[in-house]
């Protein structure tokens, strides 16, 4: 498994969390009131039956700081042979809000301290949740709230009168919560001495009031436009943008694009909302985002959710269709391998890449009626992109490495035009684009210029695309191959095993496919966009897969005998049955309770550790290959082909 490309570290969103209001200098603090608190931390940390701390509490209210004055605690403390693995999550980013982000971090985490780890997984079952309480959160506030004044002080040479008035009026009005003392700091930290108490008054106590006034501030002010498009953009998008990624979604003043200093100062317009992390556009806190989409729903979108959504579509269309080229990254060598490819500096997708991945989901977001109408017709934008740019769109995925999120952009782009009344040249092209990339991604995906060569020479003679851009397919190719006119019945091919195929099976929704090789190992694959799931392993060849009536499971048989069942989402082994002998076929029956075979069913309703199941039913005639009862049991099947009906009285009763 390749855990580095999919990952963003967990130092650096400890970092981003720690700084980005200033926090990072009494993360320590926070930690020390963990001992006042009524749960005892030592506890926690010692007591080998105590492994789990449970911190929950409003926004705003200190969580993540405390975690942090945990992690630096620990970095200190712990013993030179021992590992810390740490990840922080976040609401808002798509990349590392999930199960999957957290578990990929905390591995990533230790093997890079210890590579021998890759081999082991350890599982901790004694857990204790422990709450923070009321007086260790006010206690380290006071702690935070007396640091960030010493800052404000020295910084603004206050006298000892403004000290502690700045002091006793955060203290007064932070109701225990750490992000309104930051957020108050960070805008009177550039007040001079003699006037900071009475701007202070300003400041109503409590979260809501605070972001109330941030953007009563942003909508009374000279870029009130600018500042309302720039929030409610990075309220809809799907993941945190750059800075360089947000003139794909803004409309910027001329000649900010590309400036650094100037885009982060239009950052810093936006009240404190926004913060950067590097050259990341995030929200302060998630509290904020909820504020201005829930609360301040009118200001922040005075047009509407969908209009928002329409202008961020309209400007990534617009940002593609300036930006994509043949040959991006200069390449030149039409067979250049996506894995020697190396990201330019600077990028010339830098501002794009967000638009190649998301275009069609804002698009999908908008108003059905507005889309119909401007948007989604023969010559209006979307046939105006996809006639001009989609050869350079599809180049752009491969260098994006987003080849299989462009299966599924298309897919949905055609069923979007399909619940459309009446039959379009713009849906025809976007059938025609769903059967070029879903035929030709391979290629693509391997070598991204192969979207002008192989892909071009092997679609079909009547082919839309081959047709649109056939100027860009290769000159040297004095005598064309002669190719049918129409695409073939075959939709998608699936490459991944290293052996030959034995078997398939589609879930019963056909969302997923499973296939079994000579190279003992079941893929799941998912149908619309061509993607492995997963890849289970068996010890042996594996010939015969099947699912679960409700999808959930697979049941897959090995050359000697061994069934697996595995859980089709995590890819856990959930049970191994061991019959010693070779099977020709194994199903569900109806209820999913018991796996079928040749020789037998066994009742697998209680899954355990126990190698085998007690065969319930044995087969009187166990010589006879590929009879079988369809999954509903109404029919008997031979070599999965429905064969004989079976009246209700004669199905079996299970």
């Amino acid at each position: 498994m390749s855990l580095s490309r999919h990952l963003s570290h967990p130092k650096k969103h400890e970092s981003g969390v720690g700084d980005e209001l200033g926090c990072s200098k009494r993360v320590e603090d926070a930690g020390d009131h963990e001992e006042q608190s009524e749960f005892d931390f030592q506890q926690w940390r010692n007591d080998q039956q105590s492994r789990l701390l449970w911190i929950k509490g409003d926004p705003g209210k200190g969580k993540t700081m405390l975690v942090c004055g945990i992690v630096n605690e620990l970095k200190k403390s712990i013993a030179k042979s021992d590992l810390l693995s740490y990840f922080f999550c976040e609401a808002a980013d798509s990349r590392i809000n999930s199960a999957t982000a957290v578990l990929r971090g905390l591995i990533y985490f230790l093997v890079q301290q210890d590579p021998s780890l890759t081999l082991h997984v350890q599982k901790m079952d004694l857990r204790l949740c422990l709450e923070l309480n009321e007086k260790s959160i006010s206690a380290a506030v006071a702690s935070f709230i007396e640091s960030k004044v010493d800052t404000l002080a020295h910084l603004n040479t206050y006298n000892s009168d403004t000290r502690d008035a700045v002091q006793r009026y955060l203290s007064l009005n932070a109701d225990g919560t750490f992000l309104w003392v930051a957020l108050v700091c960070q805008q009177i930290s550039k007040t001079p001495g003699w006037m900071v108490q009475r701007k202070l008054k300003e400041f109503p106590p409590g979260l809501d009031g605070l972001y109330r006034r941030m953007m009563d501030q942003i909508s009374d002010s000279e870029d009130a436009e600018l500042c309302t498009g720039i929030l409610a953009a990075i309220s809809v998008v799907y993941r945190p943008l750059t800075l360089d990624e947000l003139v794909s979604v803004v409309d910027l003043p001329p000649g900010i694009a590309g400036e650094y200093e100037a885009l982060s100062e239009i950052i810093g317009l936006c009240g404190s909302f926004l913060t950067l992390r590097g050259r990341t556009i995030s929200f302060v806190h998630q509290s904020a985002k909820d504020f201005l989409v829930e609360k301040a729903y009118d200001k922040t979108f005075p047009s509407g959710i969908e209009h928002a959504h329409r202008t961020v579509f309209l400007r990534l269309l617009q940002v593609m269709s300036d930006i994509l080229k043949r040959d991006d990254y200069g390449l030149d060598a039409p067979g250049f391998p996506i894995d020697q490819v190396k990201q330019p500096d600077p990028d010339p997708l830098s501002a794009a890449r967000y638009s190649c991945i998301y275009w069609v989901d804002h698009l999908l977001e908008c108003d059905p009626a507005e889309n119909a109408t401007n948007d989604i017709h023969d010559g209006r934008v979307v046939d105006d992109f996809l006639r001009r740019k989609y050869l350079y769109w599809l180049e752009a995925l491969s260098l994006c490495r987003s080849m299989s999120k462009g299966v599924v952009l298309i897919a949905k782009l055609e069923a979007l035009l399909q619940g459309i009344t009446g039959e379009f040249s713009l849906l025809k092209l976007v059938k025609d684009a769903r059967r070029f990339i879903m035929t030709h991604r391979p290629a693509i995906e391997t070598s991204p210029l192969q979207v002008y060569m192989s892909a071009l020479v092997f679609s079909p003679a009547r082919s839309l695309i081959r047709s649109l851009f056939s100027h860009e397919g290769p000159k040297w190719i004095s005598i064309q191959p002669s190719m049918p006119a129409e695409w073939s019945a075959c939709l998608q091919t699936l490459e991944g095993h290293s052996d030959s195929v034995s078997s398939v099976a589609f879930s019963p929704n056909s969302a997923r496919l499973a296939s079994t090789s000579y190279d003992k190992t079941v893929k799941i694959w998912d149908t619309s966009s061509g993607i492995c799931l997963q890849t289970l392993v068996h010890s042996d060849w594996v010939f015969f897969v099947t699912f679960s009536p409700c999808g959930a499971r697979v049941a897959s048989a090995s050359w000697h005998g061994i069934i697996k069942i595995w859980d089709v989402r995590s890819g856990a082994c959930l049970q191994t049955l061991d019959f010693k002998k070779q099977l020709h076929k194994i199903s569900f029956d109806a209820t999913g309770s018991f796996i079928q075979t040749d020789i037998g069913a066994i009742a697998i309703s209680a899954l355990s550790a126990s190698p085998i199941s007690t065969i319930v039913t044995e087969s009187p005639y166990p010589h006879c290959e590929g009879w079988g009862l369809s999954s509903e049991g109404t029919w008997i099947t031979y070599n999965s082909e429905n064969f004989l009906w079976l009246p209700s009285e004669y199905r079996p009763a299970c």
